[in-house]
């Protein structure tokens, strides 16, 4: 799913009976710049963070979330 079709996906459930002030749709409708480099990082780390615990899997966890950040 785009970034785009997840972000009319969230304006609409906020824009719901009862739900989302203006300052929620003001944010909502505002796009961010992912790092793509970033986030591959970080779905790296979370794919070793679900394995079996070995030492190597915990210091490519590490590794992975560290050059997320």
């Amino acid at each position: 799913m785009s970034w785009a079709v997840q972000g009319e996906v969230a304006r609409d459930m906020a824009a719901g009976p009862g739900k989302g002030d203006a300052g929620e749709q003001a944010r909502l409708s505002t796009s961010r710049r992912v790092d793509s480099e970033a986030y591959q990082a970080y779905l790296l780390a979370r794919a070793h963070l679900s394995k079996t615990p070995t030492p190597t899997n915990w210091m490519r966890t590490k590794e992975y979330f560290e050059k997320a950040i």
